[in-house]
């Protein structure tokens, strides 16, 4: 009974490990570094073009990104690291624009604003918080413009001011 289960798994886990030495050895042979004054990026490049992850490390070594090319452009997921490794940043492009959410945080982990896109335009709700970690203001945005009500809070939470726009105009600001 057991030899019935182990060999397959045997012959499963031989499989495994060839297929991660082929890939690795493949990919090993296809890095490309491309370096600058400020830092380095190595990835695959199909031609002369970046394509798919891309690492940039700054002239410290330090990972500052990751990002993921399509034909040169950058396409997918991105995240950016302070020089401690700290995350900075995490967002995705679609055709070398932003498109859906994007995220920055101070170094000390908290989150300082949150946006969203839509082809590269800011569509949908923003939000802008305190180094401490409380929500300063969240805006709403459609096709890059501000519309209807954008607000303004204090660090117990309470409204303290409210803007109206229409169309990215502002219409009207209310004081509390």
């Amino acid at each position: 009974m057991y030899s019935l289960f182990y060999r397959p798994f045997k012959v499963f886990l031989c499989l495994i490990v060839f297929l991660n030495f082929v890939c690795c050895q493949n990919s090993k042979n296809n890095i490309n570094t491309i370096c600058n004054k400020t830092y380095c990026e190595k990835g695959i490049l199909a031609g002369d073009k970046k394509e798919g992850i891309w690492k940039r490390y700054d002239n410290e070594n330090n990972l500052i990104r990751i990002a993921k090319y399509k034909n040169d452009i950058l396409h997918g997921a991105a995240t950016s690291y302070y020089k401690d490794g700290q995350l900075y940043s995490v967002g995705n492009y679609r055709k070398g624009k932003f498109h859906g959410n994007v995220s920055v945080f101070y170094e000390n982990g908290n989150l300082n604003f949150s946006d969203n896109y839509l082809k590269g335009e800011k569509d949908g709700y923003s939000y802008l918080f305190d180094r401490e970690g409380w929500l300063k203001s969240k805006w709403f945005y459609i096709r890059g413009h501000k519309n209807g009500e954008q607000y303004f809070f204090n660090k117990s939470g309470d409204t303290i001011k409210t803007e109206i726009y229409k169309r990215g105009k502002l219409v009207d600001s209310i004081i509390r």
